[in-house]
């Protein structure tokens, strides 16, 4: 908890609130309760035909305030208005937002009203959000989230939401997003913050947002507790009043007339390309009292982390391990085999719970005994094994995919949400990630692959590269026979590595069972009968997974006359370009490099030959950065295909964007060429 002011400081005082600051600020521009007939009338946005919905106006404005318990707070009241164009925008009608809470520090919402306002018969009617419509879902031990079921929503509807936050987090302040994946017409944020406070800004996203500042005076009222003070000339001091003036700076940012925001293809968390401003307190520097620095540099970050219970604290905790590092160090002396093993054993110890954190919860000694934990309890008990067999190891925090880009030019921790554990050997880093429990020692989790990520150590600290050179290996072997009626039948064989083999795990440990399973690969291919079918190394990380089919395919194959024409790549066909916008500003994103192959060997019935076949290419990116290879030919009645695709780079820049759907262009449109066979019979 963050507390600045102490008694002495504030003459003895102890802090009940009665802040008399007027709440001054660029005065909100949309009135609650107060709907135009206009707004209620608009069957369209005239900016965006396509929304299915519409932010009329959004409002915010946060402030400081203290309590006697709590110390400084910020309070955020929000209003925002919405308007409901079309059947898919319904689901708008059900707003929410979260609350954090961890130890004795949270964020309570008070005050909330909604409006649904609809227009029936030419009048306006409006329906009041009650008790039985608000609703609160503890989503873990940190979060709550507040859902509002709005009343009466309906295509046409206007709704109408305020409420407010209260929050002991004033590390940093309410963030506020401007672009939404619907259209906004205006949005406005208003801060005042003493001037005691210093925040770091953070600008996300492509929309230009208006700023303005000014120096205002407020008038803060406290009133103070009577108080028994020891020894020979102590006694009760009695209570009243300190009234002060504080210097504030107000802050507003505004934005109008914001397009919604589609996502792509291949794009990274949506986070990192929506407009919005984030603040991270950098440091404390009040007229009286001690000043402190936070995140101020990546140096303070550094220690801030390393002074910390939860983090810092938590690698000292060798002796855990003594039996684990004896058993160890006895089965091997090979420094890799011993890595593998210190990895093996909290992978296979530890059930991770799910939860991002870049600090543990409890000690590491108790979450072992449990055998489960968060990624922070998980990684850093990793740190601290390696560390015991005598390994240089360091934890690094980072961003996971889900929770957007870092921005190395920018320290802010508060942007942080996972950690993992780097073990340095032969002059190179190993990155390991001990929560997934189908990541191989060699493989990150595809979440944590995320562009940069920042090694903390007691005596250093830098950037590691969290980028991967392992690929998504992907190889698929059809030897399959034509008949008379247009039916393949033969086998299937594909063998997976890396990242495929990962997926392909995932998913068949997720599915309730085999047969499951099965009906999920059934569903996603049209005409396919699986006849008898074999899995191997699904559980030896280290191994590809196998997958054999014997298979039965209709409705692939389509007849006119005595002409059969088909796609010879089947189900492992790209139908369409992902890439269809003429200009697109954000990175195509492949997350990590990939190799696929496809070879189809198809015997043709007596009496059918080959009549048209379409021609071989290969083609490449200009930089050979991605390639395909298509090669067909026929040999008496066996018609032999082979489609490679190889992409190395994981990210393609806006520059990249034409050549990259080019590219996809002519592989698309080379791989729905047909074979054309004629029955001579």
């Amino acid at each position: 908890m963050l507390t600045f002011f102490t008694k002495k400081v504030l003459g003895m005082i102890l802090f009940s609130l009665l802040v008399t600051s007027m709440l001054y600020a660029q005065k909100p521009f949309i009135k609650y309760g107060k709907v135009s007939d206009e707004s209620l009338t608009m069957n369209t946005y005239p900016m965006d035909s396509l929304a299915e919905a519409v932010v009329l106006g959004e409002y915010g404005f946060t402030k400081f305030r203290i309590t006697e318990d709590d110390g400084w707070q910020v309070q955020l009241e929000k209003h925002v208005r919405i308007k409901i164009l079309k059947k898919e925008g319904l689901d708008y009608g059900n707003y929410s937002f979260t609350l954090f809470h961890t130890g004795l520090n949270r964020e309570e919402t008070t005050g909330i009203s909604g409006l649904t306002f609809n227009m029936e018969n030419g009048k306006e009617e409006k329906s009041k959000l009650g008790k039985e419509g608000i609703f609160y879902e503890e989503v873990n031990d940190y979060v709550t989230r507040v859902k509002l079921a709005m009343p009466n929503v309906k295509v046409g509807s206007v709704i109408d939401i305020r409420y407010s936050i209260v929050s002991d987090f004033i590390s940093y302040l309410f963030d506020w997003d401007f672009q939404y994946q619907i259209p906004v017409v205006k949005s406005l944020y208003t801060a005042e913050i003493p001037r005691a406070f210093n925040y770091k800004e953070l600008s996300r996203g492509y929309i230009s947002i208006s700023r303005s500042s000014e120096t205002v005076n407020r008038k803060f009222q406290y009133s103070y507790s009577s108080n028994i003070e020891g020894g020979f000339a102590g006694g009760r001091s009695s209570g009243g009043t300190y009234e002060f003036e504080q210097v504030c700076y107000l802050k507003s940012y505004a934005a109008e007339n914001v397009p919604a925001f589609r996502p792509e293809p291949h794009m990274n968390s949506i986070n990192n390309y929506l407009s919005a401003i984030d603040f991270e307190l950098t440091s404390y520097n009040p007229d009286y009292g001690i000043h402190k620095n936070f995140t101020t540099n990546w140096e303070a970050v550094r220690k801030q982390l390393i002074d910390n219970e939860n983090f810092g604290t938590q690698l000292k905790r060798t002796g855990i391990f003594d039996d684990e590092v004896s058993m160890i160090n006895t089965t091997t002396s090979d420094e890799m085999e011993k890595i593998g093993a210190a990895y093996e054993l909290i992978r296979s110890r530890m059930s991770w719970n799910g939860y991002h954190r870049l600090y543990a919860k409890n000690s590491l000694r108790s979450a072992f005994k449990e055998g489960s934990g968060n990624s922070a309890d998980i990684n850093l008990m990793l740190v601290v094994l390696l560390r015991a067999l005598g390994f240089d190891a360091n934890p690094v925090i980072l961003s996971t995919r889900d929770n957007g880009m870092i921005i190395p030019g920018q320290v802010m921790l508060t942007k942080y949400n996972f950690v993992i554990a780097a073990v340095k050997i032969n002059d190179q880093y190993l990155l390991l990630d001990a929560t997934d429990k189908n990541c191989p020692l060699n493989m990150l989790p595809p979440r944590c692959l995320n562009g940069m990520g920042r090694i903390i150590s007691e005596d250093f600290t830098d950037w590691i590269d969290l980028n991967t050179n392992e690929k998504f290996e992907y190889t698929c072997l059809m030897d399959l026979k034509l008949d008379e009626n247009a039916e393949l039948t033969g086998k299937i064989q594909e063998a997976r590595k890396n990242y495929a083999a990962y997926y392909f795990r995932n998913n068949y440990k997720d599915a309730v069972n085999e047969e499951a399973f099965i009906q999920d690969i059934l569903n996603s291919k049209p005409g396919l009968k699986i006849l008898n079918y074999t899995f191997t190394n699904i559980d030896s990380l280290y191994n590809s997974v196998e997958s054999s089919y014997e298979v039965n395919i209709s409705d692939q194959v389509a007849q006119t006359g005595n002409l059969l024409h088909f796609t010879p790549l089947l189900y492992e066909q790209i139908a369409e370009n992902p890439f269809k916008l003429e200009d697109r500003k954000y990175p195509v994103d492949f997350i990590y490099p990939q190799k696929k192959k496809y070879i189809l060997s198809l015997t043709l019935p007596e009496g059918f030959t080959v009549d048209e076949l379409p021609e071989n290419l290969k083609m490449s990116m200009p930089d050979k950065s991605a390639t395909f290879l298509y090669s067909i030919s026929a040999f008496g009645n066996t018609l032999n295909v082979v489609f490679e695709l190889s992409i190395d780079r994981t990210l393609y820049t806006y520059e990249d964007y034409k050549i990259l759907k080019q590219f996809y262009q002519e592989l698309v449109k080379k791989q729905g060429e047909k074979v054309v066979i004629k029955n001579n019979t």
